[in-house]
């Protein structure tokens, strides 16, 4: 969800606005990377905290048999007992500004392959016979879906475009398949070879 918010937003969208509950939910399967951009965040700060405790520990216990004097926070056991569970706010506060600095970097990435035009380019024909359809030099960048809304980018004009689901007529992507060429030729090709019907 927060994925999703920041990304629309990127575009003066608020998709809180357009999106249905089952939208958020699809979100992760229409963008994997969204997972791992969650997911690692968290994993570095848990393995930075548990390594940054770990160190602490062997320093604490070098300095006590050394006869160096310690914090006082370290004195007495319940003191330290103390001061972990007074960290451990801290630690999941640590995880979340992790996970939304992550989803703004990945987020802000992803829009900027949009207004770039090197991200998913559409020609869009809807059932009033308009066609958004952009040049190669100025496409038609497609932002995202949901289950009611269509959002298009214009990089002619900077735009936004927001089509309702029951006005679309046909999305066709600009890119071809991927093998098309292989396999186009290999058609032609078996075409050309097999004798036309009687």
């Amino acid at each position: 969800m927060l994925h999703t918010f920041v990304r629309f937003q990127r575009f003066g969208i608020n998709i809180l606005e357009f999106a249905e509950p089952s939208d958020f939910l699809l979100a992760p399967v229409r963008d994997p990377l969204v997972i791992l951009a969650t997911i690692i965040p968290i994993l570095l700060i848990l393995w930075y905290l548990t390594t940054v405790q770990r160190v602490a520990d062997r320093a604490y216990k070098r300095r006590r048999a050394a006869g160096v004097p310690v914090a006082w926070w370290e004195t007495k056991e319940e003191n330290q007992a103390r001061m972990r569970r007074r960290m451990e706010p801290l630690r999941y506060l640590a995880m979340l500004v992790w996970v939304v600095t992550g989803a703004l970097t990945y987020q802000l990435i992803a829009a900027r392959r949009v207004m770039l035009g090197d991200a998913a380019r559409v020609t869009l024909e809807t059932t009033a016979g308009t066609v958004e359809a952009g040049t190669d030099r100025r496409p038609v960048m497609l932002i995202g879906t949901t289950s009611r809304f269509v959002f298009l980018f214009r990089t002619e004009d900077w735009r936004t475009v927001i089509y309702p689901t029951e006005n679309v007529l046909r999305i066709t992507p600009a890119r071809l398949a991927r093998g098309t060429r292989r396999v186009r030729s290999e058609f032609i090709r078996l075409m050309d070879s097999t004798p036309a019907p009687r």
